[in-house]
């Protein structure tokens, strides 16, 4: 289970101290500090401006009307904000305590809640996790176990498994395991006026492992979810994983070291919601194509394909949308 205490960081919050957010993030000097603690000084140079910043996406002003936004699985800055400023939001949360709610109400700061909140996985509006079709020997022939039903899903691991595998299975062609990874983000923050322009994904993998043969991809394609905040079983049934491919990555293009982004195409861009959620599933190309062409090999535990950092990873490391678009007006600074 994970800390939930910094939900009181919400989309409210953000919005309320958005100004002080924006000044200490573009200042000439102070933005050394702050971007750095909130780990964006790789999303964006210094010369570019925050234009906004919310619990699970940051927005960058690249001209008058043009915006990138990175976007989160998770509300990574409600963490990053808590945590990096642990001793203060404390610090406020005695004042309120046993202070403010005993002699000065009209002096609270809004922090007497701050450490009520039990530990949990605190997904309110978008989900990561993997589901997956597990079978005991003597398995399943590969064009079996794409289509079958799923039995198995998670969306509280530190790492999403995009695999196959033939542990326990000894007959030649045959498989126990195939996993697959979703991914989805609250991009609801840009609003039908927007206009998307370009967009990429990022995945940071953990482990990667060839045990049935190195050449496969990583495909990013459109997928169905039951709801916005959990996975089931059923939403491993083939017909919710759509096999338009907005991006992949070859096995020798992913890294342990670093995020491999890749940019989406126009089918990818359109497959981001402007109004609500954005649904991606990862999915071996062998199963995109409902085509094992790997090296076949027995009882095979580790087997092929990576271990990406989800959500649940400590850090913020997950999964991450970035999606550049315009407006139909100049934006003004408020720094």
């Amino acid at each position: 289970m994970r800390d939930n205490r910094y939900i009181i960081f919400d989309i409210k919050w953000f919005e309320n101290n958005q100004v002080i957010l924006l000044t200490l993030l573009n200042h000439n000097i102070l933005k050394y500090l702050f971007r750095p603690l909130l780990n964006i000084q790789n999303d964006l140079k210094y010369s570019e401006l925050v234009y906004k910043i919310q619990p699970n996406n940051i927005k960058v002003l690249i001209n008058s009307n043009t915006v990138r936004a990175v976007f989160h699985t998770s509300d990574v800055f409600s963490k990053l904000i808590y945590f990096k400023f642990k001793l203060f939001w404390n610090i406020l949360h005695f004042w309120d305590i046993n202070f403010a709610n005993k002699f000065i109400p009209k002096l609270n700061l809004g922090y007497d809640t701050l450490t009520v909140y039990p530990d949990a996985d605190p997904e309110s509006t978008s989900v990561d996790g993997q589901v997956a079709r597990i079978v005991s020997s003597p398995g399943e022939a590969f064009t079996t176990i794409t289509v079958g039903a799923g039995n198995s899903q998670s969306t509280t691991n530190s790492l999403i498994r995009i695999k196959l595998y033939t542990g326990g299975i000894t007959i030649p062609g045959n498989f126990s395991i195939l996993r697959r990874g979703a991914t989805l983000f609250d991009t609801s923050s840009l609003t039908s006026s927007a206009t998307i322009t370009a967009a990429t994904y990022g995945i940071y993998c953990n482990t990667i492992h060839t045990g049935q043969g190195s050449n496969y991809e990583i495909d990013l394609v459109k997928i169905y979810t039951s709801s916005n905040t959990s996975l089931s079983n059923s939403d491993y049934y083939y017909s919710n994983w759509f096999t338009t491919v907005f991006c992949s990555w070859a096995y020798s293009e992913l890294s342990t070291s670093a995020y491999v982004t890749k940019s989406l195409n126009s089918s990818g861009l359109t497959n981001i919601s402007k109004t609500g959620i954005s649904k991606f599933g990862l999915r071996l190309d062998w199963d995109t194509n409902n085509s094992f062409t790997g090296t076949w090999a027995s009882d095979d535990t580790t087997g092929s394909g990576p271990e990406i950092r989800s959500a649940d990873y400590s850090g913020t490391y997950g999964p991450k949308l970035t999606v550049t678009y315009t407006l139909p007006y100049n934006i003004v600074m408020m720094i």
